[in-house]
């Protein structure tokens, strides 16, 4: 979070208090431009900062599953690499070999 937040009543103060016309219809006077500008940019800056932090638990996340991938790839190869050296009776070993496309490294 940064520290650049402003505080909206830091503005000239104004009223929204309900002002009744001669005809009695209840109008509110509409906000101050400076007062607009200040929330708008508070909303924006606010938004900025949350979305940041999404960006990074999302970015940290991925790379943590990545690794995770990458161990889980290596214990795989391992364990094909021991399956691979089980002895097998010659009809096991020749209908493997017709069924196994060749490794690409």
């Amino acid at each position: 979070p940064s520290n650049r937040h402003v505080s909206i009543f830091s503005a000239p103060a104004f009223s929204m208090a309900p002002e009744v016309s001669p005809a009695g219809a209840t109008t509110v006077s509409p906000m101050p431009d400076q007062e607009t500008v200040v929330l708008v940019n508070t909303f924006c800056a606010q938004t900025v900062d949350m979305l940041n932090a999404v960006s990074s638990t999302c970015e940290r996340k991925l790379v943590d599953l990545a690794r995770r991938i990458h161990g889980v790839e290596g214990k795989l190869e391992m364990l094909e690499a021991k399956l691979a050296s089980v002895p097998r009776d010659d009809n096991e070993r020749d209908e493997r070999e017709v069924q196994t496309p060749p490794q690409v490294i």
